[in-house]
């Protein structure tokens, strides 16, 4: 979950507004037609647009479900338009109510589990140094060598370089011990 990175990883770039929004695809229906309204497009076009980019009815749309999302999403749609010009200090994350509970129960086991924390932020009164990053992407050539046949036990030996290329999570590097932790953070509601 996206959110449980920001909050753990990014805590000053990120927040988690205490606004919830419509569940599953109304609110991303929502949110798109949001946009293409600020875009200037006209209500139908918006609709029909957003529809598309969130695959909601595609083609299917008729007054009944457009009813539907308008009774779901008004309220979220109008807090949009009287939050878009406010200037908040970090980004605002904004969730379905089922999720925000999910994301606050992961964003808390994470932060009271000491070994966790140990790993993704390590110590700053350590007298060990440390250089730490948050979703970086990590790219090395490493050279494999193996026999040219899987039947012969006497195949001759290759090499082949492999150019690898990782986006991760958070890595912290102990300087002074050459030791180098890859953290990819798994997270779940429980």
């Amino acid at each position: 979950m996206t959110s449980i990175h920001e909050l753990i990883l990014q805590p000053e770039e990120f927040e988690l507004n205490d606004y919830t929004k419509p569940s599953a695809k109304a609110g991303k229906m929502v949110e798109s037609i949001f946009k293409y309204r600020c875009k200037g497009y006209s209500i139908s076009k918006s609709i029909e647009q957003a529809s598309e980019d969130v695959s909601y009815y595609v083609g299917q749309l008729n007054g009944n479900k457009i009813s539907k999302l308008i009774s779901s999403g008004l309220e979220y749609y109008l807090f949009l338009r009287a939050n878009k010009d406010v200037p908040y200090g970090k980004e605002q994350i904004i969730l379905d109510k089922r999720t925000r509970e999910t994301c606050l129960k992961c964003v808390e086991s994470i932060r009271r589990n000491t070994d966790a924390m140990n790993l993704l932020k390590p110590d700053e009164f350590s007298l060990d140094q440390y250089l730490n990053k948050n979703e970086d992407t990590i790219v090395m050539e490493i050279v494999v060598t193996f026999p040219n046949s899987t039947s012969d036990p006497n195949a001759e030996e290759v090499s082949i370089l492999l150019k690898l290329k990782a986006k991760i999570d958070n890595w912290n590097l102990n300087i002074d011990e050459g030791l180098l932790n890859l953290n990819d953070l798994k997270t779940t509601g429980e």
